[in-house]
């Protein structure tokens, strides 16, 4: 049984929810946005040992990112992550997902905006999907677009990022070409880039 609270929802979305809530949440939570146009997404999922689920659906907030308009805000990170000994890091005022932050931007034009978000979109699309064995970002960057705010821990390096979305976590593989363009900003800014970085060239 499917018991359905705080329902925004149209014909569509409750017969993709119907069709595939018993093999995935997650999937369905994906096919309602798609079958509404992204106009709501699964906004809570709750299992009980009886089966019956509880769902309210809100409003699909996309990817900022992801999408061809640059994030409503968008903040650039430099930060420190490479490995230290107890007490050996760096000190700094603020801690960005752990690390410590050098420096940070609001980048407030909106074609810079664009410009950072299209980079590192498209260094997810063109990656090969190959990752190394090692994690120590010295970028980051904060995008908000429709109130919905996602954190990208990345790191250049290993070819790697971690993408924050509220209490969810995942790891993606990313190419190093954005690298230039983040560096290019936080020139700009004044704000320090972090030591041991990997050459633009390589």
């Amino acid at each position: 049984m499917i018991s359905i609270k705080a329902l925004q929802s149209t014909a569509d979305a409750m017969l993709v929810w119907r069709r595939f809530s018993s093999h995935s949440a997650a999937v369905a939570a994906e096919l309602v946005c798609l079958a509404t146009g992204g106009a709501m997404r699964i906004h809570l999922v709750t299992l009980f040992a009886c089966g019956v689920v509880a769902v309210a659906l809100t409003g699909c907030g996309r990817d900022p990112v992801a999408g061809p308009d640059a994030p409503e805000q968008l903040t650039l990170y430099s930060i420190d992550g490479r490995h230290f000994e107890p007490g050996q890091e760096p000190k700094a005022a603020e801690k960005f997902h752990g690390y410590p932050v050098l420096g940070k931007v609001e980048i407030t034009d909106v074609a810079k905006r664009k410009e950072i978000a299209g980079a590192l979109k498209d260094g997810l699309a063109q990656s090969d999907g190959w990752m190394a064995d090692c994690f120590r970002p010295r970028h980051a960057i904060r995008a908000v677009t429709n109130g919905r705010s996602i954190d990208y821990v990345i790191c250049f390096e290993c070819y790697q990022l971690e993408a924050h979305d509220g209490d969810s976590k995942s790891v993606k593989p990313v190419t190093r070409e954005p690298q230039s363009v983040f560096n290019k900003h936080l020139k700009e800014a004044g704000i320090p880039l972090a030591p041991g970085m990997v050459r633009e060239d390589k």
